[in-house]
C-alpha cells in the first residue's frame, strides 16, 4: 500500500522499515520519510547527519556508509533465511491478493529453499562436531549410564550397613537391598518409558 502510494518498490519500502519507518498509515510513512531524507524525497535513504532514521543520536563507532551484513556463523546465516522467507511470503501473500506473479511465487519458493538447505547445513554441521547424536546412540549411552547407577547402588547396602546399624549389621543390609531395589525399579521403568 506504502509503495503504491510513493510509485516505489516494496524492496525499498522493506527497507526503510528495517531503519524504523512507520507503517500505520501512508501519511504516517510519508511523515517520517520526509523528516528522515537529507536532501529531500530520492535522496537514497540518506539521513540527516548524526541521527538515526528514527532520529536517535548514532553510537560513536557507526559508520556513515552502509555496512555489509557479515554471517559469521550457520545461526546467524538461518536467521536471515528466516527473515527472507517470511517478507517473500508477505510479498506473496499480499501480490496474491492483487494480481498472481510468478516471481513473487518464485522467491518465496528460493527463499524456502534456502532456509531449508541452512538448517540441513546446521544439524549437518552439528554432527561432525559430535553436538548431536543419533536416538541409537542416545539410548545406548544411556543404557551404560544407568548399569554403572544400578551397580554402585547395589553395592551401597554392604558398604553402609554397619554404619546404618552396628547392632545388627545383617537387618540393615536388608533393609537397605529393599529401598535400592525399588530405586533400581523405578529407574528401569523411567530408562524403558523414555527410549521406548
Amino acid at each position: 500500500m506504502i509503495a503504491a502510494a510513493w510509485g516505489t518498490s516494496r524492496a525499498y519500502v522493506y527497507k526503510l522499515i528495517k531503519k524504523g519507518l512507520d507503517i500505520s498509515s501512508v501519511e504516517a510513512a510519508t511523515a517520517w520519510r520526509e523528516a528522515n531524507a537529507v536532501n529531500g524525497i530520492g535522496s537514497k535513504g540518506k539521513v540527516k547527519d548524526g541521527a538515526t532514521p528514527s532520529g536517535e543520536p548514532k553510537p560513536e563507532n557507526s559508520y556513515s556508509k552502509k555496512k555489509r551484513v557479515r554471517l559469521r556463523t550457520l545461526q546467524d546465516s538461518l536467521l536471515m533465511a528466516i527473515t527472507v522467507e517470511e517478507l517473500c511470503a508477505a510479498a506473496v501473500i499480499d501480490k496474491a491478493t492483487s494480481t498472481a506473479s510468478q516471481n513473487f511465487v518464485n522467491s518465496y519458493n528460493k527463499a524456502h529453499q534456502n532456509r531449508v538447505e541452512t538448517e540441513a547445513a546446521i544439524i549437518k554441521q552439528q554432527k561432525e562436531r559430535g553436538e548431536l547424536i543419533t536416538a541409537e546412540a542416545a539410548k545406548a549411552e544411556m543404557a551404560k549410564l544407568a548399569s554403572s547407577i544400578i551397580s554402585l547402588l547395589r553395592s551401597m547396602p554392604k558398604q553402609f550397613a554397619m554404619k546404618v546399624n552396628p547392632s545388627d549389621e545383617i537387618l540393615a543390609e536388608m533393609v537397605l537391598s529393599e529401598g535400592i531395589e525399588a530405586l533400581i525399579e523405578q529407574i528401569q521403568l523411567t530408562y524403558e518409558r523414555v527410549t521406548s
